[in-house]
């Protein structure tokens, strides 16, 4: 393909011969929103709500609800093989996600988080659709069109159907969605991976401190609130960015990326309007304890103690920094402990949020998480002992948190070459 065909769905609106443009409401036959229900019936309808589509377009069976539907319900709201779902309802970032429907061994129907979109089969594939739509919430093209209120934003059916589509041939969509599809599992095959490899490196400092909290001297520390080791605990600010890192000479904000594997990435930032009034007291400076806010189950309360950073990185409203009374805690220890199957147990447990994909943590919760504190002379001895331990095995995972920093983005990378004539 020529470089002008590869400018297709770029920046200049050139097509690839063969190819057309159309409105996304021109070549759909449908475009329905689902139904709310408020009870439960443990015999009722297997109903799909925000948590069951995943950020990679995925389906998840396994927090799924049933309600009370009687047979027009289901009828009407009843999923079917190729149908699109459309995630219309979400928190900004999230708002947008779509997966493609394959069937299921019952009837499944959907909240009105969703939009059901069918499409007209001799013009539009829906698996090409699925995947474009993905690639379209990647590019942050829902988060500038939905409306927005407290908590949520939403994307109407009108300003969604008014998008503009490329038409490849329809055999080229379909060889397009094919080519997506292998590349996407194959991501998700070494996602898998090196998740189980990063989870091994940092295995050894996990079963030393595990080891050292059933023995007695450790059950006779004294057992504290967060809070009350803490200064105080500072945010940032929620800002509307472009989409890339900033430079050297630009001022950036930190994405929750930044915090997600245990090693800071100063790397994991987005570039501030040039117009913004950058808060300079949240500037993150070497010795900085940040802790995420917001992320999926497993991630949301990651916490990192920052050991250098590049100048010019603003917290944001979703990485806080926890601000350490010195002469009580060492950040070292308060990392090592907040990482704990304890501390994990009740940071998740009293997460909030609808969807698995996005939990938040509060200001309060933070303050309320119960952990060991021991003498500041005893936390010295516990990580002078176990420094020997993390030191051989730091190289390994700071290794294998690059990696999985690397595949997280492959995604994105994958539906932008796919959409920008690469395939």
């Amino acid at each position: 393909m020529s470089d002008k065909g590869r400018r297709v769905l770029g920046t200049d609106g050139r097509l690839p011969s063969g190819w057309s443009v159309a409105k996304l409401g021109d070549v759909v036959t449908e475009a329905k929103a689902g139904f709310a229900c408020g009870e439960r019936d443990a015999d009722g309808v297997i109903q799909l709500r925000m948590n069951n589509v995943d950020t990679r377009g995925n389906f998840v069976w396994t927090a799924f609800i049933r309600v009370p539907a009687d047979q027009a319900a289901v009828e009407e709201y009843r999923l079917l093989s190729g149908d699109v779902l459309f995630n219309n309802t979400n928190s900004t970032e999230l708002v947008g996600k779509t997966a493609l429907f394959g069937g299921h061994c019952e009837p499944v129907v959907y909240s009105n988080h969703f939009t059901r979109i069918r499409v007209v089969e001799e013009q539009l594939d829906a698996a090409f659709l699925s995947y474009w739509l993905n690639a379209q919430w990647q590019r942050g093209t829902f988060a500038r069109i939905c409306n927005r209120w407290i908590g949520q934003s939403a994307v109407k059916t009108d300003k969604l159907l008014a998008l503009a589509i490329p038409l490849p041939p329809l055999p080229e969509q379909r060889r397009i969605s094919g080519l997506v599809h292998e590349q996407m599992a194959a991501v998700e095959r070494a996602r898998c991976a090196a998740r189980v490899q990063l989870e091994a490196a940092n295995s050894i400092g996990a079963a030393y401190f595990r080891q050292l909290l059933s023995m007695a001297e450790a059950r006779r520390w004294p057992r504290r609130h967060l809070g009350d080791v803490l200064v105080d605990i500072e945010a940032g600010k929620c800002v509307s960015c472009e989409e890339r890192p900033a430079t050297p000479d630009e001022w950036g904000v930190l994405k929750v990326s930044a915090v997600t594997w245990g090693i800071f990435r100063p790397g994991e930032n987005k570039v501030l309007p040039a117009d913004f009034a950058v808060l300079e007291d949240r500037e993150v400076r070497p010795g900085d304890f940040l802790i995420s806010r917001s992320n999926t189950t497993e991630l949301v309360g990651a916490v990192v103690h920052v050991r250098q950073t590049r100048p010019r990185l603003m917290l944001s409203d979703k990485t806080l920094r926890l601000v350490p009374r010195r002469d009580e805690i060492l950040p070292e220890f308060m990392e090592l402990v907040l990482r704990s199957q304890q501390c994990r147990r009740f940071i998740e447990g009293n997460a909030t949020g609808t969807s698995s994909s996005m939990k938040n943590i509060t200001q309060d919760t933070i303050r309320a998480i119960p952990l060991p504190v021991p003498s500041i002379d005893d936390q010295d001895r516990v990580m002078k002992t176990l420094a020997v331990q993390l030191n051989s095995s730091a190289p390994i995972s700071s290794a294998v948190a690059e990696q999985l920093n690397t595949i997280e983005r492959l995604p994105a990378a994958v539906l932008r070459r796919a959409f920008n004539g690469g395939f």
